[in-house]
């Protein structure tokens, strides 16, 4: 049997809570939420050179600044242990604050190219589709962009960077 220190019986216990706190928070709405577990095992931790709270605490940290900004860009990666728990939770914040501004801009040009695609399959229309569905499909021919029967929409969502809840207009045309 392995014997764990004071510090590493306290991390599993601090572990197991969170593990709690988070499916406490799902099961309030288990059919919108979802959440993994942690490892709560002290030998699992320790291997990763984790044996405080402290430590886990900069692990994770570490591990949102490098999913956080990979989301914008290049991922940060860096050693937790050669930075204090407020350098990382001020990288931290500021990694997911820029990932924010990130997401919104991309919203809000997945926003104006489905803004644009209306106008052009409106215009299709006056140049002489019959319907909405010749249009798209006339839209998706002079842009080079062929049929999506195999993923039902999303890859012209894709292709033309719009929101994916746009495919079901796709299928509706039969181009997908």
């Amino acid at each position: 049997m392995t014997k764990f220190t004071k510090n590493q019986l306290e991390l599993q216990s601090y572990i197991k809570a969170e593990n709690q706190k988070w499916t406490n928070w799902v099961n309030e709405d288990p059919d919108n939420r979802v959440s993994g577990l942690i490892v709560t095992d002290p030998k699992h931790w320790e291997d990763y050179g984790i044996t405080t709270i402290i430590d886990y605490k900069k692990y994770i940290l570490s591990e949102d600044i490098k999913s956080a900004s990979g989301s914008y860009g290049s991922k940060i990666r860096l050693d937790f242990s050669n930075y204090t728990l407020k350098e990382l939770e001020e990288m931290a914040d500021y990694e997911c604050n820029q990932a924010n501004i990130a997401f919104e801009r991309e919203q809000a040009i997945k926003k104006e190219n489905a803004s644009n695609l209306y106008k052009r399959i409106k215009e299709t229309c006056k140049m002489g589709a019959r319907n909405y569905k010749t249009a798209i499909r006339w839209i998706l021919e002079a842009d080079g962009i062929e049929n999506d029967p195999y993923y039902e929409g999303t890859e012209i969502c894709y292709n033309l960077d719009i929101d994916y809840k746009y495919s079901k207009l796709f299928k509706t045309a039969r181009v997908a």
